[in-house]
C-alpha cells in the first residue's frame, strides 16, 4: 500500500499513540493536496488511504482520538475523491454513521478535540458533502435522520451553534426528498413541551422553517396538515388537543404556507355534528385569538363568524365556552366589534350568571388593553347598571365601571369622551332609592374614581378631572353623594369617640341609637382611635387603611352588625380632604391655564367648602372673585 509522504505504514493493530501520530500527518497531507488544488489522480495514496480508513478497525476504534482523527481524515477524503467516489455503499454508510457521530460531540468545548470537530463540521457544510453524498448511498433519509437528531443535541447544549447549525442543516433539507420523520422532529421542537425544555432548539427549528424552500414548503405543508388532522380528529383529548393549539400558533407564524390546508380543516370542525369536535375548535380558536395568531391566519374574520355561530350552539357547554373564551376575541381589534354585538344580544336574554360572565370577561381585557375599549363596550357595561338586570349584576357592573375608570381616567391614549361617559355613568347610579346600588357607587367611589389609597397630588388631579366631566345628572349625584357623606361622618365620629370612652367614666346611654355597633367596636379600640385621628386630620391613606382593618375584623368574627358598619363606614369615608390637598388642587387649576377659574371649578371649590370646612379656609376668598359668582347654595350642595 502506497501511503502519503512523510507518513509511515500502519495499520488498525498498530500502537495506538503510533496510529494518532500518523493519522495527523494523513490529515495534514490530505489538507496540503486539498488547498493545492491538485487532482487525487496524481496521488494514488489518496484512494488507498480512503480504502484503509474505512475499515471497521479505525471506524470503531477504542480509542476517541483515534475515531475522531479518521472521521477527519474521511471529510477531506470525500471532498478529494467526490466524482469518483472510492468507498462501496456499506463503507460509505459506516463512514457517514461515523461523521454523525462526531458532529453529536460538538457541543463539548472542553473536550482536546473540539476545534479539530468544529474545524470538520465548518468543511462539511461549506463543501455540502452529505447532499453530493446522497445519490451514492442507499437508505440515505436514516443517516440524515440520525445527523439532525446529532445536530440538535448539540445545540440543545450549546446557544453558539443555532447560526453555523441552521446553516448547515439548512441546504439539507431545502434539497433532500427527507422521511417524514425527520420533518416531524424538527416541528416537535416548535411546540411544548420541548419549546421550553429546549429553546436553543426551538430557535434552530424556527430558522430551519422560515428559510425552507419551495419544494420543502409544499412537503412542510402536507405534514403539518396530517399533524392538524390526527390531532383534531383523533385525539380530541386535552394533552393532544393543546399540542395542537401550540402547533397551529407556530404554524401562522412560522408557516404560513401551510396555514390553508390547517384552517379548512378547523373551519369543518367547528361546524361537526359532534359536539367534542365542536368544543375543541372553539377552545383552539380561542387560544389562537389570545395570542393574536389568528389575525393573521387565512380567512380570519370567517373563522371568528364561525366561533360567534356557537353561541347558539344546542349544547350548553359550547355556550357556556364561547363566553369564557369571549375575551379572547375582544384582544382582536378587527373582532372585537362582532364579539361586542354577540355578547349584547347574548346577555340581554340570558341568566344572571350568564351576565356575570358578560361583564368579566369585557372587564378583563378592557383593563388589560384600553385601546379596545369603545362605546359598544361601555354601553354593554352600562347595560347591566340598570333595573333590568339583578342587584348584583348592577353591582358588579358599577365595580367593573369604577376599575375601569380608574385605569384609563389620566390616559393620554384614551378618548376623553369614554372617560367623561364611564364616570357619568357610574355617578348616575347613585340616583336611586335602592341602598346597595348606592354603596357601590360609594365604594367605587373611593377605590376607583377618587381612590384614597392614592398620593394627594394625584388625587386632587382626579378630583378636578371627575368633577369637570361630569353632566347635570351626574353633578347632582356628585352633590348628594358628598352631603350624605358628611352627615354619615358627623355619625361616625360620635360612635367613635362613645368606642373611646366605653371603659371610662364617662356615661352613654344604652339607648343611644347606635349602642350595639359601639358595644361591637370596643374590641377595635385600637383601629377606631387611629380611624378618628385621621379623620380629624383628614388623612386619606390611614383613612382607608383603618376603615379596612375594622371591617375586617368584623367580619373575621361574623359580626352581627357589619351590614350596618358597612353601609356607614364606607359612606363616611368615600373621601377626604386635607389643606394640603386642598393647596394641591388650587395649584394644579392653576397650572393648567392662566386664564381665571371658570364656573365649574367654582362649585367644586363651594362644594369642598361646604363638606370640608377646615380645609378649604381659602374658599370664601376664591367663590367671592368678580364674575365667577358661583351659584350653588348650601342646600344644593
Amino acid at each position: 500500500m502506497i501511503f502519503p509522504p512523510h507518513v509511515q505504514p500502519f495499520d488498525s493493530t498498530s500502537d495506538t499513540e503510533f496510529i494518532e501520530r500518523q493519522l495527523r500527518a494523513c490529515l495534514y497531507q490530505c489538507k496540503q493536496l486539498k488547498w493545492d488544488g491538485n487532482a487525487y489522480g496524481e496521488h494514488s495514496w489518496v484512494k488507498e488511504l480512503a480504502q484503509l480508513l474505512s475499515h471497521r478497525g479505525f471506524l470503531s476504534h477504542k480509542s476517541q482520538a483515534v475515531r475522531q482523527l479518521t472521521a477527519h481524515c474521511h471529510t477531506y477524503l470525500m471532498v478529494l475523491t467526490i466524482n469518483d467516489v472510492p468507498y462501496s455503499c456499506t463503507s460509505l454508510m459506516q463512514v457517514l454513521r461515523l461523521l454523525v457521530d462526531e458532529l453529536a460531540l460538538l457541543h463539548d468545548h472542553t473536550s482536546p478535540a473540539h476545534d479539530e470537530r468544529r474545524s470538520m463540521f465548518e468543511t462539511l457544510g461549506r463543501e455540502k458533502l452529505f447532499i453530493l453524498m446522497h445519490p451514492k448511498g442507499r437508505k440515505f433519509g436514516a443517516i440524515v435522520h440520525n445527523l439532525v437528531i446529532a445536530l440538535y443535541d448539540a445545540v440543545s447544549q450549546s446557544l453558539h451553534l443555532i447560526s453555523a447549525v441552521g446553516e448547515f442543516l439548512s441546504p439539507i433539507l431545502n434539497n433532500l426528498e427527507l422521511p417524514n420523520e425527520t420533518l416531524e422532529y424538527v416541528f416537535q421542537h416548535l411546540i411544548l413541551p420541548l419549546k421550553e425544555k429546549k429553546p436553543y432548539c426551538y430557535s434552530l427549528s424556527r430558522d430551519l422553517v422560515e428559510n425552507a424552500s419551495l419544494s420543502l414548503q409544499a412537503t412542510i405543508e402536507k405534514l403539518l396538515h396530517g399533524l392538524v388532522c390526527k390531532h383534531i380528529k383523533k385525539n380530541v383529548g386535552h394533552v393532544h388537543l393543546v399540542r395542537t393549539m401550540y402547533l397551529l400558533h407556530e404554524v401562522i407564524f412560522i408557516c404560513p404556507m401551510a396555514a390553508p390546508l390547517a384552517f379548512s380543516e378547523l373551519a369543518e370542525m367547528i361546524q361537526s355534528q359532534h359536539s367534542s369536535e365542536r368544543l375543541a375548535a372553539v377552545q383552539l380558536l380561542s387560544y389562537l385569538a389570545s395570542n393574536k395568531s389568528l389575525s393573521m391566519a387565512p380567512r380570519s374574520r370567517y373563522m371568528c363568524q364561525l366561533y360567534l355561530e356557537r353561541f347558539n350552539d344546542c349544547v350548553s357547554g359550547i355556550r357556556e365556552a364561547c363566553l369564557k373564551f369571549s375575551s379572547s376575541f375582544l384582544c382582536c381589534p378587527e373582532f372585537a366589534d362582532s364579539v361586542l354585538e354577540t355578547l349584547a344580544k347574548t346577555q340581554a336574554s340570558s341568566s344572571r350568571s350568564v351576565r356575570h360572565m358578560v361583564i368579566e370577561s369585557v372587564t378583563r381585557v378592557a383593563l388589560e388593553d384600553s385601546t379596545i375599549i369603545t362605546d359598544k363596550l361601555i354601553v354593554l357595561l352600562a347595560t347591566n347598571t340598570q333595573y333590568n338586570a339583578s342587584s348584583k349584576i348592577r353591582r358588579k357592573a358599577i365595580y367593573s365601571l369604577g376599575k375601569l375608570y380608574r385605569s384609563i381616567a389620566l390616559d393620554r391614549l384614551c378618548p376623553p369622551k369614554f372617560i367623561s361617559k364611564i364616570s357619568n355613568i357610574i355617578m348616575e347610579a347613585y340616583q336611586t332609592a335602592n341602598t346597595s346600588d348606592r354603596m357601590a357607587v360609594v365604594r367605587s367611589y373611593s377605590r376607583h374614581l377618587v381612590p384614597l389609597s392614592l398620593s394627594g397630588s394625584y388625587r386632587m388631579e382626579l378630583l378636578h378631572k371627575l368633577y369637570c366631566d361630569l353632566d347635570v345628572k351626574a353633578l347632582k349625584s356628585f352633590m348628594q353623594l358628598h352631603k350624605n357623606m358628611l352627615t354619615a361622618q358627623l355619625h361616625l365620629r360620635d360612635i367613635l369617640e362613645k368606642v373611646l370612652t366605653a371603659n371610662t367614666r364617662t356615661p352613654w346611654h344604652s339607648g343611644y341609637r347606635g349602642a350595639r355597633l359601639v358595644e361591637e367596636l370596643t374590641r377595635d379600640s385600637v383601629e377606631c382611635g387611629n380611624l378618628l385621628d385621621a379623620l380629624r386630620l383628614q388623612k386619606s391613606s390611614e383613612i382607608a387603611s383603618s376603615r379596612d382593618a375594622i371591617l375586617k375584623s368584623l367580619e373575621d368574627r361574623g359580626s352581627r352588625v357589619l351590614a350596618e358598619a358597612k353601609e356607614l363606614f364606607w359612606t363616611a369615608t368615600l373621601a377626604a380632604l386635607s389643606e394640603d390637598e386642598f393647596r394641591q388642587l388650587l395649584a394644579f387649576v392653576s397650572e393648567q391655564k392662566s386664564a381665571p377659574y371658570t364656573h365649574k371649578e367654582l362649585q367644586l371649590f363651594k362644594i369642598l367648602s361646604l363638606v370640608f370646612p377646615l380645609s378649604c379656609g381659602q374658599c370664601d376668598y376664591l367663590s367671592a372673585m368678580p364674575n365667577e359668582q358661583s351659584d350653588m347654595n348650601e342646600e344644593d350642595a
